[in-house]
């Protein structure tokens, strides 16, 4: 046999170590502290949502739900939201937990539900196990959602197809789930009983109740087009048609009621942070938002632009 054919071993020759081969890259957490570092390096990011900019500690929490329930570190904080206090998934990433293990879900198409007004869902395991779930027109004004501003509003289809596919999932599939409820389904839910701390410079420390359903409603003004400003996105900050006083800024908006106009505006950004009422009521001292008044309307404008502030 030609000696330069033989193996480096058998000439007595130390072998070349192959390159190793680079994994895919991932910055998953491996212990405790490298979570804390994690949390607190995406914490500082402007690419995760506005209600956990500033907080590690809610993004550590948020993170460790997600791990329970298959999700990376990023994907977690895109999917999971605090609403009232409690954690949620967003529609989009409970689907897709539920079709990563499996489950087949069918749903009636858009049209059928806008000719029915009823939504079903279909969840079918891969044991085979069938479970199936409606959400109607009827359901919705039933619980006092038909006509709630909002989504509700906005795609009332959509958030039958929603309600009826989470209605299913916690009965189909609680074990992926992991406990979490749906953002959808629980963004309507107000809590009962819940006690909010006042802030403000006269009564720091002291408690009020959750808002009384029973009791009559604060007058609302109607929404005019000066309310929002419809380039900038903002409440207008002198009310409309009321007199500008003194540094420009109007002495009636402490008095003056929000608007319809305005208390829409500030949903739709609460929303859009991942804010929810509960929470502004708590930040503001406040037992509602509807009745509060322009210049408080102005206060909660500006925190939803950067609540950790």
């Amino acid at each position: 046999m030609d000696e330069n054919r033989n193996l480096p071993a058998e000439r007595g020759e130390t072998p070349l170590a192959l390159a190793p081969v680079p994994g895919p890259y991932d910055f998953a957490p491996t212990n405790l502290q490298e979570a804390m570092q994690l949390a607190k390096m995406l914490s500082e990011s402007n690419l995760v949502p506005t209600a956990y900019r500033g907080k590690p500690g809610d993004c550590m929490i948020a993170m460790q739900f997600g791990y329970e329930i298959g999700l990376k570190p990023a994907q977690a904080l895109q999917s999971i939201a605090s609403i009232n206090g409690k954690p949620s998934i967003y529609g989009p990433a409970g689907k897709a937990l539920l079709l990563a293990k499996g489950c087949r879900i069918d749903e009636l198409d858009i049209e059928d539900v806008k000719a029915t007004g009823v939504a079903r869902c279909v969840i079918t395991r891969p044991n085979g196990a069938r479970t199936e779930r409606s959400f109607s027109q009827d359901d919705a004004k039933a619980a006092k959602l038909w006509d709630k501003d909002g989504p509700w509003k906005l795609y009332p289809q959509r958030m039958l197809m929603w309600r009826a596919f989470w209605t299913c999932a916690n009965d189909a599939a609680a074990d992926l789930l992991k406990g979490l409820k749906g953002v959808e389904e629980v963004r309507d839910i107000t809590p009962e009983g819940e006690t909010l701390e006042v802030k403000g410079p006269t009564a720091r420390s002291a408690k009020v109740s959750a808002p009384d359903k029973s009791a009559p409603k604060q007058p609302v003004a109607k929404s005019t087009p000066r309310d929002v400003d419809q380039a900038t996105g903002e409440v207008a900050k002198n009310g409309g048609d009321a007199p500008a006083h003194g540094n420009g800024a109007n002495k009636d908006a402490d008095s003056t009621p929000a608007s319809a106009g305005m208390l829409s505006h500030i949903r739709k950004r609460m929303e859009n942070a991942t804010l929810t009422e509960a929470e502004c009521c708590k930040q503001f001292g406040l037992t509602q938002l509807d009745g509060i008044t322009v210049a408080q309307a102005n206060q909660v404008i500006a925190w939803t632009a950067n609540p950790a502030a």
